[in-house]
């Protein structure tokens, strides 16, 4: 398999970094585009990626902070 020209997955690979999270607090900022990026140059690169998710769908309230979620 080819190397990825991705800078973010150069970056990964490139550190010590052994766990990334993405995360953040609103709707439609980009984590899912960020995740799924990272994961097809690991793939590309023919590396294994674990993935887990913390939140839960369909909460009415933010569990961090306590306020209203956008339905």
């Amino acid at each position: 398999m080819s190397e990825p020209r991705s800078p973010l997955w150069r970056h990964i690979v490139g550190s010590d970094v052994r766990t990334v999270a993405f995360m953040g607090m609103t709707k439609n900022t980009g984590k899912t585009v960020a995740l799924n990026h990272v994961l097809a140059a690991a793939a590309q690169a023919g590396c294994t990626a674990g993935v887990t998710s913390i939140g839960r769908d369909g909460e009415d309230r933010d569990q961090v902070f306590q306020v209203p979620k956008p339905r």
